[in-house]
């Protein structure tokens, strides 16, 4: 099977990509400034090549439609990605270290830039530009997708989230400049494995690890042929109520109200949140203790 999705991906779906992102970058969006038809069919083709499916949980909150939303989700795997159809017109931030990858990178920035994405060089200097950014989407009514954990995790446990997209908010000088900042939402996200091979294991995160692939991780493609292995993967997608910033004095305590409600869900059990470079050194070391 793992053989068969390879040459399925690689002799047929990949160049049909790169005609996908070629056509996006030069019809779709200069001619029509649509951002999300051709790149939500690249993402609805990776999940069939992969065999991952992203269903909406029935007991989801309404989504936050009258006003521009900020939806934060925890990071399990790099699929991820695949959920955003589900998510209306959302800019999505990501870190643009993807960039710099071998052969995917140029490739990637291609698409990430016609597909209104907000790559983050994850630095000082680089804030104040990923900031306004985020409020041009917010400005053009367009959604705002933000994995803010920066890493993926063995779904095991919720990494401390980064307060830095949840700036915007506080921001008088942002908000000025584009006021529809002033009314904008967050929504936290909280994507759970389902099922794999057709077992039930929403309440098993231990299991997780065939769509997380933590403990394998050695680089992406290493990642995808291990992910190609595995039959069906089934992953449920709780979104919760809005929060509404003005209700918080800073991005720090909204942030950590959103991982909150995240980390109530899938590791209520959990009494400290690893930081990213914790979480990285831990990978570093394979030190996978919870």
């Amino acid at each position: 099977r793992a053989v068969f999705r390879h040459i399925i991906g690689y002799c047929i779906v990949f160049p049909a990509i790169l005609g996908a992102i070629a056509v996006q970058a030069l019809i779709f969006k200069p001619l029509f400034k649509n951002q999300t038809t051709v790149p939500h069919l690249i993402y609805r083709a990776c999940g069939l090549i992969f065999g991952v499916r992203f269903v909406l949980n029935p007991d989801c909150a309404p989504f936050s439609s009258d006003n521009p939303t900020m939806f934060v989700a925890n990071h399990l795997s790099r699929l991820d990605f695949v959920v955003l159809p589900l998510f209306p017109d959302a800019a999505v931030m990501m870190n643009a270290k993807i960039h710099d990858m071998p052969l995917w990178g140029p490739i990637v920035k291609v698409f990430t830039k016609s597909a209104g994405f907000v790559a983050t060089e994850q630095n000082h200097e680089g804030k104040q530009g990923d900031k306004t950014q985020l409020g041009q989407a917010a400005q053009e009514g367009r959604n705002i997708f933000v994995f803010p954990e920066g890493i993926q995790t063995d779904g095991r446990r919720v990494l401390r989230y980064s307060m830095g997209s949840a700036e915007i908010f506080y921001d008088a000088d942002l908000i000025a400049n584009y006021p529809a900042l002033g009314t904008t939402l967050l929504q936290p996200v909280v994507l759970r494995v389902k099922t794999i091979e057709g077992e039930d294991v929403l309440h098993q995160p231990a299991k997780w690890e065939s769509y997380a692939l933590t403990h394998k991780l050695v680089n992406i493609f290493y990642g995808m042929s291990r992910l190609s292995m595995v039959r069906s993967i089934t992953v449920d997608v709780l979104v919760c109520p809005p929060i509404d910033p003005r209700d918080f004095v800073n991005a720090a305590s909204l942030i950590t109200a959103a991982q909150e409600v995240t980390r109530e869900i899938i590791a209520p059990d959990q009494s400290e949140a690893l930081t990213r470079r914790q979480w990285k050194a831990r990978i570093d070391a394979r030190d996978f203790r919870v």
